[in-house]
Protein backbone atom coordinates (compact mmCIF):
# COMPACT_ATOMS: atom_id res chain seq x y z
CA UNK A 1 0.00 0.00 0.00
CA UNK A 2 3.07 2.18 0.45
CA UNK A 3 2.71 2.56 -3.40
CA UNK A 4 -0.11 4.62 -3.96
CA UNK A 5 1.75 7.76 -1.41
CA UNK A 6 1.59 10.40 -4.40
CA UNK A 7 -0.74 8.27 -6.76
CA UNK A 8 -3.30 9.28 -9.45
CA UNK A 9 -6.56 7.90 -7.89
CA UNK A 10 -9.31 6.98 -10.66
CA UNK A 11 -12.76 7.69 -9.17
CA UNK A 12 -15.95 7.16 -10.82
CA UNK A 13 -17.15 10.95 -10.02
CA UNK A 14 -17.04 13.27 -7.36
CA UNK A 15 -18.99 12.51 -4.46
CA UNK A 16 -18.95 8.91 -5.06
CA UNK A 17 -17.58 5.64 -2.97
CA UNK A 18 -14.47 5.08 -4.93
CA UNK A 19 -14.12 8.93 -4.61
CA UNK A 20 -14.55 9.03 -1.09
CA UNK A 21 -12.43 6.19 0.14
CA UNK A 22 -9.58 7.72 -1.69
CA UNK A 23 -9.48 10.81 0.85
CA UNK A 24 -10.29 8.00 3.87
CA UNK A 25 -7.19 5.61 2.40
CA UNK A 26 -5.26 8.60 2.63
CA UNK A 27 -6.40 9.88 5.89
CA UNK A 28 -5.48 6.49 7.54
CA UNK A 29 -1.87 6.68 5.82
CA UNK A 30 -1.09 9.92 7.20
CA UNK A 31 -0.80 11.34 4.13
CA UNK A 32 -2.39 15.18 2.96
CA UNK A 33 -5.56 15.07 1.75
CA UNK A 34 -6.08 18.52 -0.06
CA UNK A 35 -3.01 17.48 -2.71
CA UNK A 36 -4.62 13.99 -3.92
CA UNK A 37 -4.47 14.03 -7.87
CA UNK A 38 -7.85 12.55 -9.10
CA UNK A 39 -8.90 11.52 -12.32
CA UNK A 40 -12.26 11.37 -13.00
CA UNK A 41 -12.91 7.76 -14.89
CA UNK A 42 -16.87 7.54 -14.98
CA UNK A 43 -16.82 3.10 -14.33
CA UNK A 44 -15.11 0.31 -14.26
CA UNK A 45 -14.49 -0.18 -17.96
CA UNK A 46 -13.40 3.97 -17.67
CA UNK A 47 -10.61 2.70 -15.08
CA UNK A 48 -9.90 0.45 -17.34
CA UNK A 49 -8.98 2.58 -20.26
CA UNK A 50 -7.33 4.78 -17.40
CA UNK A 51 -5.04 2.68 -16.65
CA UNK A 52 -4.17 1.17 -20.28
CA UNK A 53 -3.40 4.96 -20.92
CA UNK A 54 -1.47 5.61 -17.80
CA UNK A 55 -3.41 8.65 -16.80
CA UNK A 56 -4.18 6.86 -13.22
CA UNK A 57 -2.87 4.59 -10.93
CA UNK A 58 -5.03 3.16 -8.49
CA UNK A 59 -8.70 2.43 -8.34
CA UNK A 60 -10.40 1.47 -5.37
CA UNK A 61 -13.23 -0.98 -6.39
CA UNK A 62 -15.65 -3.91 -4.95
CA UNK A 63 -13.08 -6.70 -5.39
CA UNK A 64 -15.19 -9.66 -6.89
CA UNK A 65 -16.18 -7.34 -9.69
CA UNK A 66 -12.58 -6.57 -10.21
CA UNK A 67 -11.32 -10.23 -9.90
CA UNK A 68 -11.88 -10.83 -13.72
CA UNK A 69 -9.51 -7.89 -14.67
CA UNK A 70 -7.30 -9.18 -12.17
CA UNK A 71 -7.23 -12.56 -13.17
CA UNK A 72 -6.34 -11.42 -17.07
CA UNK A 73 -3.75 -9.14 -15.74
CA UNK A 74 -4.96 -5.88 -16.25
CA UNK A 75 -5.33 -5.10 -12.43
CA UNK A 76 -3.15 -5.72 -9.98
CA UNK A 77 -4.29 -6.31 -6.41
CA UNK A 78 -1.93 -4.83 -4.18
CA UNK A 79 -4.24 -4.90 -0.93
CA UNK A 80 -7.86 -4.38 0.24
CA UNK A 81 -9.05 -1.39 2.38
CA UNK A 82 -12.61 -1.74 3.65
CA UNK A 83 -14.34 1.19 3.84
CA UNK A 84 -16.05 2.30 7.14
CA UNK A 85 -19.13 2.29 5.90
CA UNK A 86 -22.15 -0.30 4.38
CA UNK A 87 -22.39 -0.40 0.55
CA UNK A 88 -25.44 0.73 -0.16
CA UNK A 89 -26.91 3.75 2.04
CA UNK A 90 -30.37 5.46 1.83
CA UNK A 91 -30.07 8.80 3.60
CA UNK A 92 -33.04 11.11 4.03
CA UNK A 93 -33.25 14.69 6.22
CA UNK A 94 -35.05 14.64 9.53
CA UNK A 95 -37.38 17.48 7.87
CA UNK A 96 -38.63 15.24 4.80
CA UNK A 97 -41.93 15.92 3.75
CA UNK A 98 -44.27 13.06 4.65
CA UNK A 99 -45.34 12.31 1.06
CA UNK A 100 -41.59 11.88 0.32
CA UNK A 101 -40.85 10.03 2.89
CA UNK A 102 -43.62 7.46 2.21
CA UNK A 103 -42.03 7.16 -1.39
CA UNK A 104 -38.23 6.41 -0.60
CA UNK A 105 -40.08 3.97 2.37
CA UNK A 106 -41.93 2.22 -0.21
CA UNK A 107 -38.45 2.31 -2.50
CA UNK A 108 -36.79 0.30 0.24
CA UNK A 109 -38.95 -2.28 0.71
CA UNK A 110 -39.06 -2.78 -2.75
CA UNK A 111 -35.29 -3.32 -2.91
CA UNK A 112 -35.21 -5.07 0.58
CA UNK A 113 -37.87 -7.66 -1.22
CA UNK A 114 -35.59 -7.72 -4.34
CA UNK A 115 -32.16 -8.66 -2.18
CA UNK A 116 -34.91 -11.37 0.14
CA UNK A 117 -35.67 -13.00 -3.09
CA UNK A 118 -32.22 -13.28 -5.24
CA UNK A 119 -31.00 -14.85 -2.12
CA UNK A 120 -33.55 -17.43 -1.36
CA UNK A 121 -32.89 -18.61 -5.00
CA UNK A 122 -30.69 -21.57 -5.37
CA UNK A 123 -29.36 -20.38 -8.36
CA UNK A 124 -28.15 -16.99 -7.44
CA UNK A 125 -24.70 -17.36 -7.80
CA UNK A 126 -25.03 -18.10 -11.58
CA UNK A 127 -27.55 -15.62 -11.98
CA UNK A 128 -25.31 -12.95 -11.14
CA UNK A 129 -22.23 -14.47 -12.18
CA UNK A 130 -23.69 -14.66 -16.06
CA UNK A 131 -25.21 -11.35 -15.34
CA UNK A 132 -21.73 -9.71 -14.77
CA UNK A 133 -19.51 -12.07 -16.63
CA UNK A 134 -17.83 -13.47 -12.97
CA UNK A 135 -16.94 -16.92 -12.05
CA UNK A 136 -19.73 -18.89 -10.06
CA UNK A 137 -17.23 -19.84 -7.52
CA UNK A 138 -16.29 -15.80 -6.63
CA UNK A 139 -19.70 -15.16 -6.56
CA UNK A 140 -20.61 -17.82 -4.02
CA UNK A 141 -18.03 -16.49 -1.91
CA UNK A 142 -19.60 -13.24 -2.20
CA UNK A 143 -22.77 -14.72 -1.48
CA UNK A 144 -21.26 -16.01 1.71
CA UNK A 145 -18.99 -13.31 3.14
CA UNK A 146 -22.08 -10.31 2.28
CA UNK A 147 -23.99 -9.69 4.69
CA UNK A 148 -27.53 -8.07 4.26
CA UNK A 149 -29.90 -5.93 6.00
CA UNK A 150 -33.50 -7.32 6.53
CA UNK A 151 -34.84 -4.24 7.81
CA UNK A 152 -33.43 -0.45 7.97
CA UNK A 153 -32.45 0.64 10.81
CA UNK A 154 -29.59 2.46 11.84
CA UNK A 155 -28.37 3.15 15.46
CA UNK A 156 -26.28 5.65 16.38
CA UNK A 157 -23.13 3.53 16.65
CA UNK A 158 -23.64 1.97 13.26
CA UNK A 159 -23.48 5.45 11.52
CA UNK A 160 -20.24 7.00 14.02
CA UNK A 161 -17.68 5.49 11.77
CA UNK A 162 -19.12 6.86 8.50
CA UNK A 163 -20.09 10.20 10.36
CA UNK A 164 -16.57 10.89 11.65
CA UNK A 165 -14.73 9.56 7.77
CA UNK A 166 -17.33 11.70 6.15
CA UNK A 167 -16.98 14.91 8.92
CA UNK A 168 -12.93 15.01 8.83
CA UNK A 169 -13.09 15.23 5.01
CA UNK A 170 -15.51 18.09 5.26
CA UNK A 171 -18.20 16.19 3.09
CA UNK A 172 -20.53 16.02 6.17
CA UNK A 173 -20.46 18.85 9.03
CA UNK A 174 -17.96 17.72 11.35
CA UNK A 175 -19.24 15.71 14.57
CA UNK A 176 -17.21 14.77 17.64
CA UNK A 177 -19.93 11.52 18.01
CA UNK A 178 -22.21 9.38 16.85
CA UNK A 179 -25.21 11.07 19.10
CA UNK A 180 -24.09 14.55 17.91
CA UNK A 181 -24.20 12.79 14.55
CA UNK A 182 -27.89 12.10 14.84
CA UNK A 183 -28.17 14.59 16.67
CA UNK A 184 -27.47 17.06 13.77
CA UNK A 185 -29.70 15.16 11.19
CA UNK A 186 -26.83 14.26 9.31
CA UNK A 187 -28.18 10.68 9.11
CA UNK A 188 -31.62 9.19 10.05
CA UNK A 189 -33.00 5.89 9.78
CA UNK A 190 -36.02 5.28 7.42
Amino acid sequence: MAELKGARYAISRKGSGSHLIAFVHARVEGWPVDGLSLVTVGNLEGAVEAFAAGTADVFFWEKFMTKPLVDAGRFRRIGEFKAPWPAFVFCAPRGMEKERRAVLGRALEIVLDEARALRARPNAAQLIAERYGLASADVSEWLETTRWSEHVAISADDIAPVCMALGSLGVLPRVVDAAECVAKGVAQAT
